[in-house]
Order: structure tokens, then C-alpha cells, then sequence
């Protein structure tokens, strides 16, 4: 097995008062403990390290952690790699108008420039795809080793464009579709109910509802479409994402649905979301 850090185990940030930063690695710990570690990666064969990234200053830190490893470690850089579950410029993958730019691409060229070897999780954009990451399936074979996904658990799909990835996964699992769409213009948000998937709406009566998807942010679209639900009187519902950003809290979630689970939950997370680990993940996942 590799040897698994978070960055925030590996480095801090010092902020000087004039506004500049300076990334020192091993502060978080004593001299022994850090040598300890530089050590390890020496001798102990590959080496993950997490990193949470959400905003451009993020990335080029992780930009210079990498060069402060390569010092630590020269010549290692086929045994390391970055993982970097949450890829927030997928959202940014096309140029819908000439005064609009291309983030993902950008962040795309610098991580495949900058880092020996790059990998992030269930990539909300195929575009995001070209890097080497985890796809949605494994996260979901996760959660049903967990058993948050039981065989005869009734999935809701949020959207006829997440059916796509959905059916990587989905195989004899019983689900229906959410109706929406989205204002490409304003953001505005539409739902209109329930589609047939494998099975009618209907089947959602008295039974285990999850809805699954790789991000949720606002939550505007599963708390709506619970609605829609509700109307079956399902036994229990579930929210399960990989990405739980919950940029509006989770108190209304947790009105609303049983168990709320997430590989990355969002700084906006207090309490109430159950949380599955990587290094779990790391123990079932296939790398595409």
C-alpha cells in the first residue's frame, strides 16, 4: 500500500504582514517527526498526497509544496502523486462567450506541466477526464460496501445529462430520473418532476430512496425534487454525492433526508454528514 498524507498534514502557510505567503513544509510537527517522514517517502515506495483545492491560490501552492519535495526527495517523482479529489474549475470548461475565459484548461496545462502525477475524483466535466481520476462507480461500490446503497435501494437520478456516468454504475439498480433543466443565462433553476428510468416513479413507494450524483452545492435541485418524491411516501431517503459542497449548510438537509454521505465535504460542513474516508476509497478504486 502507498503511504497516504494530507497536505495540511505536510504543510503550512505563513503570511507575512505586508500580504505575501511562504509554504514551509513539516511546521505541523517536531524536527524528529519530520525527518521521520521525508524518511519514509525515501524508502517506503509511492506516496499520495491530498490536497484540497478551491481556489487558484490553492493550486499554485500545491504547485509549490511539489518543489519542495523534489528537493526533499529528488528523483522521485514517478513514486508521487497528487490527489486532488475536488477539481473546481470543471464547472469553468467552456466558453460560452468571448469575455468569458477557459479556467479548467488552464488549471488542466499547469497540473500536467507542474506535478509528476496528477489524480482527481469523479470529474464533474468530461472535459476534467483527461486527467487520470477516480470515477464515479468507485465511489459508488464504496458506498455499498458501506452500506449506504443497498441492492433494492431506489436511486434517484438528478438529471437526464448525469444518466451518462450514472450507467457506468447503475447496472440492475432500480431508478427513475429527475426533470429539470437550468438558465444557462441567469442560473435559474426548473423541476418539473419525476421521469421513468428502470423502473416507474411509482416504485418509489414505501421504499429506499438515494439520490446520487457527484456534487452538491446549493442543494436546490435534490431538496426540490424530494418534493416530488414525498408524494410516493418512500420508506427513507438518502443524499449521497461525492462532492458535498453544501454551500447554503446542511440544516435543511437533515429535515429532509436520512443519512447524508460524501467523500469531500465542503468548508460549510458543521455536523449531521456522514463521511466516507480516501483511504477507503484508495482500498476499491480503479484509476481511468
Amino acid at each position: 500500500m502507498p503511504l497516504f498524507y494530507d497536505y495540511d498534514q505536510l504543510f503550512s502557510l505563513r503570511q507575512y504582514p505586508s500580504g505575501e505567503t511562504r509554504l514551509l513544509f513539516g511546521e505541523n510537527y517536531n524536527k524528529a517527526s519530520a525527518q521521520h517522514i521525508i524518511s519514509a517517502m525515501k524508502t517506503e515506495g509511492h506516496v499520495i498526497t491530498a490536497a484540497h483545492v478551491r481556489t487558484w491560490a490553492d493550486l499554485m501552492n500545491v504547485i509549490v509544496a511539489e518543489g519542495i519535495l523534489r528537493h526533499l526527495h529528488p528523483g522521485s517523482r514517478a513514486n508521487r502523486t497528487w490527489f486532488i479529489p475536488f477539481l473546481p474549475f470543471a464547472r469553468d470548461d467552456r466558453r460560452d462567450a468571448p469575455e468569458q475565459g477557459n479556467e479548467l484548461q488552464l488549471a488542466i496545462e499547469l497540473l500536467r506541466t507542474r506535478l509528476p502525477n496528477v489524480a482527481i475524483l469523479d470529474p464533474h466535466s468530461d472535459v476534467a477526464g483527461q486527467l487520470a481520476h477516480i470515477p464515479q462507480r468507485s465511489v459508488v461500490n464504496l458506498y455499498r460496501l458501506k452500506g449506504w446503497i443497498k441492492p433494492e435501494t431506489v436511486i434517484v437520478v438528478p438529471d437526464q445529462g448525469a444518466i451518462k456516468k450514472a450507467q457506468t454504475w447503475l447496472g440492475e439498480q432500480p431508478y427513475v430520473i429527475g426533470d429539470k433543466s437550468r438558465s444557462t443565462e441567469d442560473g435559474t433553476l426548473t423541476l418539473r418532476g419525476l421521469l421513468p428510468g428502470s423502473v416507474e416513479p411509482g416504485a418509489l413507494a414505501d421504499a429506499w430512496v438515494a439520490f446520487v450524483d457527484d456534487i452538491c452545492d446549493g442543494a436546490g435541485t435534490f431538496l426540490g425534487l424530494a418534493e416530488f418524491v414525498k408524494e410516493y411516501r418512500p420508506r427513507r431517503m438518502d443524499l449521497l454525492t461525492t462532492h458535498g459542497l453544501y454551500t447554503k449548510g446542511t440544516e435543511g438537509l437533515r429535515a429532509v433526508f436520512n443519512n447524508i454521505g460524501t467523500l469531500t465535504p465542503g468548508p460549510h460542513v458543521t455536523s449531521g454528514v456522514a463521511r466516507a474516508t480516501y483511504r477507503e476509497l484508495f482500498d476499491i478504486a480503479e484509476f481511468v
